[in-house]
């Protein structure tokens, strides 16, 4: 499953989509300890999975409504049109410069 797929979706089908994916790897778990399994990658598949859907899924419950998220997939067309407007430029040569080296006493 791709991330572009579940942001799509909305919170209840990704809560629908994890308690499907929790039971898909107890059984794949089971078949494995019996010596059933035919396909050892998909444990791992389906652990990548459930992980990718607790990350979008907590995403959206921290995002404020009507802001797009960073991670979601229309910021990278959004940052390169800031490129093309040089707000970035402009953000940047106003932003301060960390110091680095030695502490000041």
């Amino acid at each position: 499953m791709k991330s572009r797929d579940i942001w799509e979706m909305t919170p209840d089908e990704i809560r629908n989509k994890l308690d499907d994916a929790h039971a898909e790897l107890f059984n794949l778990r089971f078949q494995f300890s019996i010596g059933q399994m035919q396909n050892n990658a998909r444990l791992g598949q389906v652990r990548r999975d459930i992980a990718r859907l607790n990350t979008v899924l907590r995403a959206k419950q921290l995002q404020p409504k009507g802001v797009p998220s960073k991670a979601s997939p229309g910021a990278p067309a959004e940052r390169a049109e800031r490129q093309r407007s040089g707000q970035d430029a402009q953000e940047q040569a106003t932003a301060p410069v960390p110091q680095r080296g030695r502490r000041s006493k």
